[in-house]
């Protein structure tokens, strides 16, 4: 079968946006798979985030299905303030091994600036979003790991974590199980042409696959972070895309 037949099916499949951003999503999206596909991702970081000093930043535009579906936001996402941060100076924030960025969130839209702070945590084989905040009823930090990416990233890979931790090493939170519904292929977005993408699906492993997942995102090499799309509750639902990168 052609694989961009396959990779369109697929996508049809896995989507359930297609239905609801119309426009913004579709078939239409995926212009031509390499002939040659690259063999699984074995370093996430090479399609992570690809910010390494003080100052590299990364620009959204931020869709919500409240604005109907319009541009709403201008996210200047991931300004790095902090060089990497080795995770044995924040025991108990940064899994021990992994190097981290912490980054600022400024929104851009209605007249408003919001601020907030985030760390990316890394290494060759997994990659974590990471924020966290003071329980101060137990005297602790409540840490939400989101597992991003885990290698080797290849069609239909998956794995399974926990968001939160509750600062004396239980975990709490739905049971996230997060699937490669496409590797390695080409997209259109907005006009402009990426290749080696691939394109990860996570869903609660609670849920039915019918259900409408948590979050899908597509990471593109060299690039990180392409696009994501998230399913926030009742119907609403934001589309965030890569403006620039630097």
């Amino acid at each position: 079968m052609n694989r961009n037949i396959r990779n369109c099916r697929m996508y049809a499949k896995s989507l359930l946006l297609l239905f609801v951003l119309g426009a913004y999503a579709g078939c239409a999206a995926i212009v031509d798979a390499p002939v040659q596909p690259t063999g699984p991702v074995t370093d996430v970081r090479s399609i992570y985030l690809p910010l390494t000093t003080v100052g590299d930043t990364l620009r959204y535009s931020l869709r919500d299905s409240d604005c109907n579906h319009q541009l709403c936001f201008v996210d200047t996402f991931a300004i790095v303030t902090q060089g990497r941060i080795a995770g044995n100076l924040a025991p108990g924030i940064i899994p021990a091994g992994f190097d981290g960025f912490h980054t600022t969130f400024p929104h851009e839209g209605y007249g408003m600036d919001l601020p907030g702070d985030t760390l990316f945590a890394t290494t060759q084989n997994e990659a974590y979003n990471i924020s966290y905040e003071e329980d101060h009823s137990h005297h602790s930090i409540l840490t939400h790991r989101w597992l991003d990416l885990k290698q080797p990233i290849k069609d239909s890979a998956s794995w399974q974590f926990t968001t939160a931790d509750d600062g004396s090493g239980g975990n709490s939170g739905p049971i996230v199980l997060a699937t490669v519904t496409l590797f390695d292929f080409t997209a259109n977005l907005d006009g402009v042409t990426y290749t080696h993408v691939s394109e990860v699906t996570y869903r609660d492993s609670r849920r039915s696959s019918h259900d409408r997942p948590l979050q899908i995102k597509w990471y593109a090499k060299d690039l990180g972070l392409l696009r994501m799309i998230n399913y926030l509750d009742g119907n609403r639902i934001t589309d965030q895309r890569l403006i620039k990168h630097g």
